[in-house]
């Protein structure tokens, strides 16, 4: 995703994020930053490794969540106005929408919350060493990239950058394609 929008020019330092590699095409700065970041999410675990996995955990599927309920969020938005494809939920797309909405909201919740009675700030036994910083993570990022859609994207990012005409983009896979290893056999 951090490549995706810098190549995009929607993040600050998008020209080093996007650059990829001659050979293969590899975004390595962005995968660097990435790596890096996700290291730094799991340092407390030297302290706690308990509380440290439960948060990179948790972090990890509220992220997935939330990239996977800005589509269903979409598509229930559209309402008919939404063009079908190959495979439709049909009318059913209304109360599934609803249902997996609420799913996302309940388990992100969830995630959210102290394992252990310990770990709640107002509980009488309470420990820093056991309470779930998941918050912070999340809520970091969401007021770091919120804010910055608030105080400046939305003024200027306008979307995806076309990358290059059917013809050129279709040059690039052939070229690619031919160094590929070849499909193995399918038996039956």
């Amino acid at each position: 995703m951090n490549f995706a929008f810098s190549r995009d020019r929607a993040v600050p330092g998008h020209q080093l994020w996007s650059r990829v590699s001659k050979r293969d095409r590899v975004p390595i700065f962005s995968v660097w930053m990435i790596a890096a970041l996700a290291f730094l999410v799991m340092v407390p675990t030297i302290w706690n490794a308990y509380v440290g996995y439960q948060v990179g955990t948790s972090v990890a599927v509220i992220g997935l969540y939330i990239a996977f309920v800005l589509p269903i969020i979409l598509r229930f938005k559209a309402g008919d106005a939404f063009e079908k494809g190959a495979w439709s939920l049909g009318r059913h797309y209304k109360w599934i929408d609803i249902v997996a909405i609420v799913w996302i909201a309940f388990i992100s919740l969830v995630f959210l919350m102290p394992a252990v009675p310990q770990g709640i700030p107002w509980h009488s036994d309470f420990s820093w060493q056991l309470s779930n910083y998941t918050l912070l993570t999340v809520g970091g990022a969401f007021v770091l990239f919120g804010g910055w859609y608030v105080l400046s994207a939305h003024k200027w990012f306008k979307g995806p950058i076309r990358q290059g005409s059917d013809e050129e983009l279709a040059r690039i896979e052939r070229e690619y394609g031919e160094g590929a290893a070849p499909a193995a056999p399918v038996s039956a």
